[in-house]
């Protein structure tokens, strides 16, 4: 009986240390969908957004556009991207990056 009440207490403090890393993790997902709403709001286009957490911190996010926002400066969509990050997710990311992806048929040689 012992034996089960020490394995019970053991499962109970594993699951609630890990709360905050499953909240970041299932609920990660929302918020990297809202920061992908934010983005197209504020630049009419639509990134894809990915993050890395471990033990509920966020380690990095990346906000990946199909093609640089057209009349934004790099600097404001850094600005717009830091914000709506941190705003989102809870907390800033040790690393934020933003990148655009282009077709290698788009680029001229």
């Amino acid at each position: 009986m012992r034996n089960l009440f020490t394995c019970i207490i053991l499962m109970l403090s594993c699951l609630l240390s890990g709360c905050y890393a499953v909240d970041t993790l299932s609920n990660g997902f929302k918020h990297g969908e809202a920061v992908s709403k934010a983005m197209l709001d504020a630049t009419g286009e639509k990134p894809v957004v990915r993050f890395n957490a471990q033990n509920g911190t966020l380690l990095n996010v990346e906000v990946m556009f199909k093609k640089p926002p057209q009349k934004l400066s790099l600097a404001q969509i850094r600005a717009l991207v830091k914000t709506a990050v941190a705003s989102e997710f809870k907390q800033k990311p040790e690393v934020l990056i933003v990148s655009f992806a282009f077709k290698t048929s788009a680029i001229p040689d």
